[in-house]
């Protein structure tokens, strides 16, 4: 939860550590890009958990966990720890599907999380398979969260 003292609510510092984290990336300093992904990860996971406990934003934090979520998973896989991408990936588009069901989360923030449900889905298709995944798990997952949204788009839903 957000306390006074802790850095600011703005996306400043994570576009920051995204940027350092895709040089390093593109120069094959997988070290480095994963200690620079793993603190962006931290970020928009942060300022994730401000916004689902209803803290005013000036930017949507949903794309910055499924940014930050695969490139992290991204690496992971050149790291050769394809268990942690995969877990990180199913567990983006879970987090995303909880917030879209959860109905004490604020209502422009579910929606946030379901117009990102897409990304997620694209994160999924890419990054499991690479991970080890079989295409039966990896189905299952994206029906998964192509039912979260079918729930949260059916017109009788008193979730909007």
């Amino acid at each position: 939860m957000y306390q006074p003292g802790d850095r600011p609510l703005d996306d400043r510092h994570w576009k920051r550590l995204n940027r350092f984290a895709n040089m390093a990336f593109a120069k094959r300093r997988w070290d480095e890009a994963d200690r620079l992904y793993g603190a962006a990860l931290y970020e928009a996971n942060r300022l994730f958990e401000i916004a689902q406990a209803g803290g005013v934003m000036r930017f949507d934090p949903a794309p910055m966990l499924v940014v930050a979520t695969t490139n992290a998973a991204e690496n992971w896989i050149v790291l050769g720890r394809c268990e942690d991408a995969g877990k990180a990936i199913a567990g983006l588009s879970r987090r995303l599907v909880e917030v879209v069901d959860d109905m004490e989360s604020p209502p422009d923030f579910r929606r946030q999380c379901l117009v990102h449900l897409k990304g997620a889905v694209r994160s999924l298709t890419s990054v499991l398979p690479r991970a080890g995944w079989s295409s039966d798990a990896v189905v299952a997952q994206v029906m998964e969260v192509r039912s979260a949204a079918l729930r949260a788009m059916d017109p009788s839903s008193p979730r909007y």
